[in-house]
């Protein structure tokens, strides 16, 4: 039986058909556009088309559903329009298309913004709900139709909730930061020392090859890294390779980015970069045997590394 990778062209979907190929699983990746070098990565498809949609699924038993945005987007001009329709109709299609063809497992990848944006204790899968933008709200709207769906039909259903995805090449945030601190002579992030989980993409391609089989229960589940990292600490690593001065080993410069980011009516800067957000993975970890063994700080070392050669 094949197995079904949907948003082919993303980065998440691309490093894990790598290696369904490399193990030999015949997979089949759809699309619905080219991939940033011009050229097809998939099987084009509409996932508003429930023909196109359908025909796609013959003869499948394993869904990732990796279609979609993987971030939140910052020239959306209608978020809540745009992430429910990207989200949460284009989840629930999957899902009746997993019930047509009668998919024995679906593994869907939601966020961990569902619980907010920073937490002072780590989240696990009971903590209270709170998503921190139209982007984590359409995410967890989807999570509960396509569960309600999934169940009318037997579809076994895999939820993983993630943060920040990075590794060499990665899109998003971190890897855009780096990018930027290679560049400065003086790395004013001391006072940033609150500790955020981030996870790197093998250990998630990891992980999600393990959804994949029976030794999974089908449930949610909260992924991470084994340890968080700071700002400050990711500093400290930037300065090892370009001698850069890190300074503001008081708070003064977090107070400051607080202040404008207040003044500007956007606290989300601020949380963003200076707070704590713990996750606790036992329960993916205990499921399945996952051990997540890569530490942030030697991958970090790799992508810096990867940077300056580049």
């Amino acid at each position: 039986m094949n197995t079904l990778v949907t948003g082919a062209s993303g980065y998440i979907a691309t490093q894990l058909i790598n290696h369904l190929r490399a193990r030999y699983y015949p997979v089949i990746p759809i699309t619905r556009r080219l991939s940033s070098t011009g050229r097809s990565c998939g099987i084009p498809c509409d996932y508003f088309s429930e023909d196109e949609l359908f025909s796609c699924f013959k003869n499948v038993e394993t869904v990732f559903h990796l279609a979609g945005p993987a971030h939140e987007l910052t020239k959306v001009t209608d978020p809540p329009s745009y992430y429910y329709k990207n989200i949460v109709q284009l989840g629930v299609n999957v899902a009746k298309a997993c019930i047509s063809s009668r998919v024995r497992r679906l593994v869907f990848i939601s966020t961990i913004g569902v619980y907010g944006l920073t937490a002072d204790s780590p989240v696990h899968e009971l903590s209270q709900l709170n998503p921190h933008n139209s982007y984590a709200l359409a995410k967890l709207v989807c999570e509960n139709l396509v569960s309600d769906i999934c169940a009318s039909a037997s579809v076994e259903l895999v939820v993983l909730r993630i943060p920040l995805v990075y590794g060499i090449g990665a899109p998003g945030n971190l890897n855009s930061l780096l990018r930027l601190l290679v560049r400065l002579p003086i790395l004013p992030f001391k006072g940033f020392t609150g500790e955020r989980h981030f996870i790197y993409i093998n250990s998630l391609i990891e992980a999600l090859l393990i959804s994949a089989s029976r030794q999974v229960e089908p449930m949610t589940y909260n992924l991470s890294d084994c340890q968080p990292i700071s700002l400050a600490r990711i500093s400290n690593i930037v300065s090892e390779f370009t001698c850069a001065y890190c300074t503001c080993q008081s708070s003064f410069f977090s107070n400051c980015i607080k202040c404008a980011s207040l003044l500007l009516r956007n606290a989300t800067i601020h949380k963003k970069l200076a707070s704590p957000l713990q996750i606790n993975n036992s329960r993916f970890c205990d499921n399945s045997n996952w051990n997540p063994f890569f530490e942030p700080d030697p991958v970090i070392r790799d992508i810096v590394a990867a940077i300056l050669n580049s």
